[in-house]
This record gives structure tokens, sequence and C-alpha cells, in this order.
């Protein structure tokens, strides 16, 4: 099988969008914990990012989780639980569309945000 890959024009812009959404997640990943918590640990700011994780635990046997709230502690210390079950939520094991978050967490505004996004998406059915 021959591989074919892009011209240039094409593939730099897209890498540099990829890039720039990944970059985006980082700031509101660093937002979100920054306004939420008035005491962070020392050099919290090093491990901070938006989470993205390919698998679950192994300790958890399916989808659907959460897997624990203390399960991003390290890059999303001391978020509250609306944002964090949002995050949970869209994390890349789960199949595109296919988490379903709590009640309290439809209502807020931010769920209402990404459903509107997800509406939108060109990967949406």
């Amino acid at each position: 099988m021959k591989i074919t890959f892009p011209p240039h024009d094409v593939a730099i812009p897209i890498g540099e969008a990829l890039y720039q959404m990944r970059s985006a997640l980082d700031h509101l990943a660093f937002g979100l914990v920054k306004a939420s918590n008035p005491i962070l640990p020392l050099d919290w700011e090093r491990n901070c990012e938006f989470p993205l994780k390919l698998q679950l635990p192994k300790t958890v046997p399916c989808a659907p989780v959460p897997f624990g709230h203390d399960s991003f502690s390290k890059c999303l210390p001391g978020i509250p639980i609306g944002p964090f079950t949002i995050i949970e939520s869209l994390q890349p094991y789960y199949p595109f569309g296919a988490a379903k978050l709590p009640v309290a967490v439809k209502t807020s505004r931010l769920q209402s945000i990404v459903q509107q996004l997800f509406s939108k998406s060109p990967f949406s059915n």
C-alpha cells in the first residue's frame, strides 16, 4: 500500500488549526482551575492542561463513567464537579456523542453551550 501525504499548503494549516484547538482547551482548563480555587498547590500551572485520555483506566470495566473526580487531580487540581463532568464526557475513550451527562449538568449554561457546539459539528448525525 502506497501512502500519499497531503500537499504542504493543506497539511500545514490543518496542523496549525489542530495545535491552536489544543492550546485553546489548555487555556480553558487553566482558567477553570484558577477561577475555582483560592488556594492552589505549588507549581500547579506546570501540570495544568486539558486532559485527553485515550483509554479508560484498567480499574474501570467500561464507560460510562466518571471514574472519579480525583482522576484528573494532577492536571486539574480542585476543579468543580460540573466542569469535571463535562470534560470527562468529552474524553476520546467515548464514541463521538455517546457520553451521557447527569441531569444536574444538563441544566447548566455550560452544557447548553456544549450541546450547541456539538449540534453544529460536521461529525454529528
